[in-house]
């Protein structure tokens, strides 16, 4: 089958553009293939394996875009090759455009300047993402930074420029924020309410607003702080900034935080934080031994115990007794099947997330026994396949380093 490409000079665009402009492509008439990223090693690399590379591409650049295209024949292939290149190109702009019949901005220095709005999204490679964060806070912008691969030192002065300005970074590597009930990037749509939400900004913080959601509570915030916001290092900087805002917003009369397990300086930071709020709050410390810190300020080992006593809280139940907010019901049938098939040496859980948060509960809940629990989202893994590319065949190489041959016979 003949395969027609494209190679735009100097066109970044977002992979997660690429990614949906592309699906569209495979799904024109005689179309068996259509991709769709910017020139990276990894990405020139993992195209190579599929047999996609000419020697012109794998001459191109990172800031480099190149489209490709097989199809059943060199018209079709040609049309759907024009079609990709004309919806690229005006993604951004249609989509703008309908909503509110302008033009997007070419430029960050445009949007900066001619839009209203005070919150910027950025989502750029690492190395370029510091920059943009700092450009959009000297805008005067508030950032929710969605690209992961930043240095700590990056993320440190990032953070401080933000406190200085007294504005609001989330992130990097943030993915999940919903403010004011309007949900940012990959947050789920959860009813509105009193609760507001500190956490990591991944499938953590989405857990724990769906838990309350499905329990009748709703959200007011949820501020997503990064990944490492909570490390000795870091110091709990957004979040420690995020419970200041929630502390003066006059939607919110309840605060959870939710965090793998933090270091013990940013921990003791937290809570002195939240004391002197004084507003009701349960602390989601993945791992730690359940406590009451006071009448209404609670600690919790688990996401589900956090959001348990949350919900409690929010019904003026008491909170200490809560743990789970859904009694336990049978394993469903297709899975005990399933354990059958097991022999009596597969004792050994191999669980594989795409979640720091979630990731982390799960080791600490499978603690002993050599379990291995991965976090596929993890920045060593992103680094070393192309930007958001979930697919257990770019993960296989990883698979069998840490958890050997993997049969598995059902995705998690």
């Amino acid at each position: 089958m003949p395969i027609c490409t494209k190679i735009k000079r100097q066109f970044y665009q977002d992979s997660l553009k690429l990614m949906r402009v592309s699906a569209q492509i495979k799904e024109m008439e005689g179309v068996e293939q259509a991709f769709a990223f910017m020139a990276t090693e990894i990405n020139k690399k993992t195209r190579m394996q599929a047999g996609l590379i000419s020697d012109e591409i794998m001459a191109a650049g990172a800031d480099d875009l190149v489209l490709i295209v097989k199809g059943e024949n060199e018209k079709l292939a040609a049309a759907a090759l024009e079609a990709f290149e004309v919806n690229i190109s005006s993604a951004n702009a249609a989509k703008d455009t309908e909503k509110t019949g302008k033009i997007a901005p070419a430029t960050f220095e445009e949007g900066y300047t001619e839009l209203t709005a005070n919150l910027a999204v950025i989502s750029v490679p690492g190395p370029y993402a510091a920059l943009q964060a700092m450009r959009a806070l000297q805008a005067g912008m508030n950032v929710q930074l969605f690209s992961d691969n930043v240095s700590i030192e990056e993320e440190i002065a990032i953070k401080d420029l933000a406190k200085e300005k007294d504005l609001l970074v989330m992130g990097p590597d943030c993915g999940t924020s919903i403010i004011s009930g309007v949900p940012i990037c990959f947050a789920n749509k959860v009813r509105g309410g009193n609760i507001g939400v500190v956490g990591a900004s991944g499938t953590g913080l989405q857990e724990f607003t769906v838990l309350l959601d499905a329990a009748g509570c709703g959200i007011s915030h949820a501020i997503g702080t990064g990944g490492r916001d909570l490390s000795e290092i870091v110091a709990g900087r957004t979040a420690l900034d995020a419970l200041e805002l929630l502390a003066g917003d006059s939607c919110t009369d309840i605060i959870a935080v939710v965090s793998k397990p933090p270091a013990r300086s940013a921990a003791d930071k937290i809570i002195e934080a939240i004391r002197k709020i004084g507003k009701p709050a349960v602390l989601a410390f993945l791992g730690q031994k359940s406590e009451r810190l006071s009448d209404d300020i609670y600690i919790a080992g688990t996401v589900e115990e956090a959001a348990a006593k949350t919900v409690a809280l929010f019904r003026s139940q008491d909170a200490g007794k809560a743990s789970f907010l859904y009694a336990r019901k049978p394993l469903d049938p297709a899975l005990l099947d399933e354990i059958k098939k097991l022999t009596v040496k597969q004792k050994q859980v191999k669980g594989l997330y795409t979640g720091g948060t979630l990731a982390s509960e799960a080791r600490l809940v499978l603690k002993g026994c050599d379990h291995i629990v991965i976090d596929l989202g993890d920045d060593e893994y992103p680094r070393q396949r192309a930007p958001h590319d979930r697919s257990l065949k770019s993960y296989g190489v990883h698979f069998q380093r840490f958890c050997g041959p993997l049969h598995c016979r059902s995705a998690l």
